[in-house]
């Protein structure tokens, strides 16, 4: 029988007929047994049958079901389990410990000795280690998270619901991130307008973008009360992962100090070729594509859990008061804002008397918003951080520093609002066409499109209205639906 690897206690062999009594041992406890959906074992006959089953799934070399045995005594104290998920891109890790065995950190290590034999034998990324329990299981959990996997989220696994947990290093600096790079030069953006630090990056004679984020120099991350550098969280937390296939985010890793929320840093594939041109009106096709990707984003995320450590709403429609941008005179963008709001006011004085104060306390908004639907908001659908892949036709979305809980249209109304001038259609019809989108998706939109998407436009003009101040055309529409939304708020 060939053995994988050992550790400093235990070998992980492969398993023969001669394991069943001890199989039996094993899965007759339904200790055991409950975690794993099944009834306990009835005798070494089914667990015969089991092994019969466990080779006869065809897993590539060096995959598959294994015995944990400890070195000392030769006797099998459990299975180790390592092999590719049948609908996900992971390799799958699991363990079932018999119950003498339990409380001396058996998992744990053959965990960990598995991982690096899928490493450095099988030749896969830590990224791509997953492991999957019941919900419930206390105990497989605590050794996931000993392992430093991060929960990423709910899924369904052989019929039950199972929570998924996902191993992914976050190098200790930006510098260890492309550690063996060939090359590196400081990139500048004609887009780029937060502070934060690019560079060029050749590594394995591969082109990617090193992204770095500092709370000192970015003054997107101070108005935004990004604390812990969400972008990275993401991340950590798989959330990268769950992103629709339609979608490239382009992220193949994350840094941050030990301890420290900042500085951190993403390294990104070099997608700059299938960007969208600075300044170019977007193609109909295109255009279409965007919004279909979004949809699909927002379907893939609807009403999901555990998103609420990300940017809450209150943040993202106070980023642009008066106040706020003014603790940064010197920043590219803030420098605008408040002579944009006090032109508003001359212009439009009415719209102003609504949109201002909900800049001081967006809390009304908030409140109405919270009734509807959410999803996971990307946060910045500029075209600036928008592309098509040439090759397969999928959407590049970059920049995803803004994440967080909340109405779908509100990234929708984003768009429009920033986007205005280089749409191929009307802000209307741009509405009509991510609203049939959504409904594709199998989302019905019919119980609560009105009122969101009136309320989500409130909003973007909470964001960008100090920039259409000048504009008497784009005043009239937004003026239209800021007097429909400011109806519904509490109170009126």
């Amino acid at each position: 029988m060939a053995v994988l690897y050992e550790t400093p206690r235990l070998a992980v062999r492969d398993l023969t007929d001669d394991d069943a009594d001890a199989l039996y041992e094993l899965h007759r406890h339904a200790a055991v047994t409950d975690w794993l959906a099944s009834p306990p074992s009835a005798g070494p006959a089914e667990e015969r049958a089991r092994l019969a089953e466990w080779r006869g799934r065809g897993h590539p070399p060096g995959y598959g079901f294994f015995a944990i045995v400890e070195r000392d005594t030769g006797r099998l104290v459990g299975v180790q389990v390592l092999k590719p998920f049948a609908d996900r891109p992971y390799v799958d890790l699991g363990w079932r410990l018999h119950p003498d065995a339990w409380g001396r950190g058996y998992a744990t290590e053959a965990a960990r000795g598995a991982i690096a034999y899928a490493a450095n034998t099988l030749g896969r990324n830590d990224s791509e280690i997953a492991a999957v329990t019941l919900p419930g299981n206390a105990r497989s959990r605590a050794v996931m998270e000993r392992l430093g996997m991060t929960y990423a989220g709910d899924v369904v696994h052989a019929g039950l619901p199972h929570v998924l947990y996902l191993l992914r290093p976050v190098a200790p600096s930006a510098d260890a991130l492309v550690a063996g790079a060939t090359a590196r030069a400081p990139l500048r953006s004609a887009d780029g307008k937060s502070g934060a630090a690019m560079e060029s990056v050749v590594i394995g004679g591969e082109a990617y973008v090193l992204k770095t984020f500092d709370v000192g120099s970015d003054w997107l991350l101070r108005a935004s009360g990004d604390a812990g550098c969400r972008a990275v969280a993401l991340w950590e937390r798989g959330l990268y992962d769950a992103v629709p296939a339609a979608i490239d985010h382009t992220v193949v890793g994350a840094a941050r100090g030990a301890g420290a929320a900042y500085p951190a840093a993403l390294l990104m594939r070099d997608v700059s070729p299938w960007l969208v041109p600075e300044d170019a009106p977007v193609s109909m096709d295109d255009h279409r594509a965007f919004l279909a990707a979004m949809a699909a984003m927002h379907a893939a995320f609807w009403e999901r859990s555990g998103l609420d450590a990300l940017m809450p709403m209150a943040s993202r429609y106070a980023m642009f008061a008066p106040g706020i941008t003014a603790a940064e005179p010197d920043a590219d963008v803030p420098r605008y804002v408040a002579p944009g709001w006090e032109a508003l006011r001359r212009n439009a004085s009415g719209l102003a008397d609504v949109v201002l104060p909900l800049l001081d306390d967006p809390w009304p908004l908030c409140a109405a918003l919270a009734g509807t639907p959410a999803t996971l908001l990307h946060g910045d659908w500029k075209l600036g951080n928008l592309g098509r892949r040439s090759d397969d036709g999928r959407v590049i979305l970059l920049d995803w520093d803004r994440p967080g809980p909340g109405p779908a249209t509100a990234d929708l109304a984003w768009y429009v609002a920033v986007n205005c001038e280089r749409l191929p259609e009307s802000k209307d019809a741009t509405l009509a066409t991510y609203r049939v989108a959504l409904d594709a998706h199998g989302v019905d939109t019919a119980p609560w499109w009105d009122r969101q998407v009136t309320l989500a436009l409130l909003g973007a003009f909470l964001q960008l209205g100090w920039s259409k101040a000048g504009q008497p055309d784009e005043l009239a529409w937004w003026g239209a639906h800021v007097e429909r939304a400011a109806r519904l708020l509490p109170g009126h």
